[in-house]
This record gives structure tokens, sequence and C-alpha cells, in this order.
């Protein structure tokens, strides 16, 4: 079954005015968690190690980015190795889509009404975890190599990680949740071309599917999911 497809043009869109839409409730800081996180787990170029629930290391603030060039960069790729990331890539994908910026605990990404009505899962072959953004924390919904139910392309069962982006309906309309989760895909896009990953957002998931394995609660749904990792090299299997 495929998602309802027509608000995620429009999410996509709306990445063009995410900077004047801030909104109007801070949610809690982050400077102090991240602080805290610095020290968690080796950087990037570090082997890749488990990805475990707990606090993530602070993202890399520091890393030349120029945006032109990342806009220039920005492609979908639907062919990957199975190389997994680091655990500072992860932390650093997460804090893109939607971590906290600012001191007064406002996002990388716009959400109307500042409600912050969707979580984001990541799931790897450790698991699927649930992505705090105040606490810059996963917390590990699930077990297990779940990223065959995240769907239908082969690619999606081989690439390192994939996103969920889940709105919560009791909090926000589908449609609005629409804006905010094309505004986190497309800052996970950015950060891909910058940091030699590949990505592609999908509608081509089974709800049901998706929703049984995340373990989501029945006014939860998911609007978008989005694959992520390394590029397979050209002439290899």
């Amino acid at each position: 079954m495929r998602i309802e497809m027509r608000w995620v043009g429009v999410a996509i869109l709306a990445v063009t005015m995410a900077t004047g839409c801030a909104g109007t409730a801070p949610r809690g800081t982050a400077p102090a968690a991240q602080a805290a996180a610095a020290t968690v787990v080796p950087g990037a170029d570090a082997k890749p190690e488990a990805l475990v629930a707990g606090v993530l290391p602070a993202a890399r603030l520091d890393r030349p980015a120029p945006l032109m060039q990342a806009l220039k960069g920005r492609r979908s790729e639907r062919s990957y190795s199975d190389r997994k990331l680091s655990i500072q890539q992860v932390a650093d994908i997460l804090w893109a889509a939607n971590g906290v910026n600012r001191d007064d605990g406002k996002h990388t990404s716009p959400s109307a009404m500042n409600k912050q009505g969707v979580d984001i899962y990541a799931v790897t072959a450790d698991g699927a975890f649930l992505y705090d953004p105040v606490k810059h924390a996963l917390t590990q919904v699930a077990t297990g190599d779940l990223r065959r139910e995240m769907g239908g392309q082969e690619f999606v069962a081989v690439a390192a990680l994939n996103l969920a982006y889940v709105v919560d309906t009791e909090v926000l309309k589908t449609e609005w949740a629409a804006v905010a989760v094309g505004c986190m895909a497309q800052n996970v896009g950015l950060y891909c071309a910058t940091e030699g990953l590949g990505n592609v957002v999908r509608g081509w998931f089974e709800q049901e599917k998706v929703a049984k394995a995340l373990a989501l609660k029945p006014n939860q749904s998911v609007v978008l999911t989005q694959t992520v990792g390394y590029p397979k090299e050209a002439g290899k299997p």
C-alpha cells in the first residue's frame, strides 16, 4: 500500500520557507545535553559500533559545509552498500533533521505553532530507535534487523539507516506534519551531500507493517520514510 503523497509535495516545497516558520513556545534546551554527549562515543572516523539506546554524541557543528555546494550535491540515491554508519554520523543526521539548535529550545526544522508533533525513528541492523531531540538521545523500541519492514525496494534492507517520520495525529494535523517532515528530510539530504552519503525519500511502504515494527500507537501515522547510507561503488556487487 502506498501512502497518500499529495502533502509530501507541499512538504518538500516548504523547505524554502523553513527559516521563516519558527514556533512560539520552547520545548526544552539542548546545549547542556549536547555538551554532556560529546564524550559518549568515538567520532565518525572511528570503526562503526552497534547503535544503542542512550545519549548521542554532540553534532559536529564546526565541519565546513558551504550551503551552495551542499545544494549542488544533493541527489536521490537508490543503490547502496551495506557499510555501516558511525554513531557520530547517526547523531549528526538526527540532529540535522530536527535537533535543538538554540538556547530557547527550538529546532533545526520548523513546526506549526511549535507543537513538535513529529517523531523520528531510526532503523538499523541493530534495531529500531526513537529519537529524543531535546535530550539528543535514543530510546530502543524494537530489537533485531527490521530494515526490510521499512519499504518495498530491495535497497531498503541493504542501506545502513532508514528513518521513519511519524506524526501524532492528536497533536498535529497530518497536512501540517507533512510540511515539517519535508523540511526534516531536506535537512538530512543536505547533510548527506556534505558527508559523501546517499539518501532517498520514499513513499513506498506498508503503513501497517511499519507501525507494527515500530510499536506505534493508534494515534501515530507514518508520513514518510527516508533511506540513508553509503552509495554502492560502481562495478561492485
